[in-house]
């Protein structure tokens, strides 16, 4: 797969909402109210090869895709 930081994908989802609304809105960073530990600031991408040859699992939707058809989804209900 592909690893996003939060920032990107907060941004993918204001992208992709505004491709179906027609409107943008931004994203505003807040600096966190207190120290962040070592596990909140990390980047971290798991492989998750050994889990999908183990179970025979893969993921039905990239972020993409998966954030398309959430969209959609408000849409169409």
């Amino acid at each position: 797969g592909i690893g996003y930081t939060l920032a990107a994908a907060f941004n993918l989802v204001i992208e992709r909402a505004a491709i179906k609304t027609g409107r943008r809105v931004d994203l505003i960073h807040i600096d966190p109210q207190h120290i962040q530990s070592s596990i909140e600031t990390r980047n971290f991408v798991a492989d998750t090869t050994n889990f999908n040859t183990i179970t025979n699992w893969k993921a039905k939707y990239s972020l993409i895709s998966g954030l398309d058809t959430t969209i959609d989804s408000f849409f169409n209900h």
